[in-house]
């Protein structure tokens, strides 16, 4: 005897005998690879001296900041400013992570932490080295991936 259950339910559910077949479960992307991408894309920045295309990784909307050996900057003009003089003072700036890793919080948000090697020559030729520690935060916009809050210690 067939079973009149699934034409019932289809009959209910708008189907005609049977059930629908049951929707692929949603998966969510892993903004891991896009935040370790951000993360390299600004170091080359930064070593490439482009003081403009360093900002336009950070994020220009309200709330965020830029923390760097405890001097604030509190927009994304104020720090493209900031880089851009200090980059200009610079004959070479080469930046490297040592390692990084991220935690995800949700999809859209992200915190990277790592360590970096810095080797630069001043204009005036001193060669100069740092290392130091890196925290930001990364939230997907609409156009893309930004950082909204950034700490870094030498």
């Amino acid at each position: 005897m067939r079973s009149v259950l699934p034409v019932i339910a289809g009959l209910l559910l708008g189907c005609s005998g049977t059930l629908p077949a049951p929707a692929a479960p949603r998966t969510l992307t892993d903004p891991t690879p896009a935040v370790l991408a951000l993360a390299d894309s600004i170091l080359g920045a930064a070593g490439d001296r482009d003081a403009e295309r360093f900002a336009s990784y950070f994020s220009d909307q309200p709330g965020f900041r830029y923390l760097i050996n405890a001097r604030q900057l509190e927009s994304r003009e104020a720090l493209r400013t900031t880089f851009a003089a200090m980059l200009g003072r610079q004959e070479f700036f080469r930046p490297t992570w040592q390692s990084k890793s991220v935690q995800v919080l949700t999809p859209a948000t992200a915190i990277l932490t790592g360590t970096f090697a810095t080797q630069a020559r001043r204009l005036n030729g001193e060669d100069w080295t740092a290392n130091g520690v890196v925290t930001f935060v990364a939230v997907k916009e609409a156009d893309g991936w930004r950082v909204v809050n950034w700490h870094t210690s030498e």
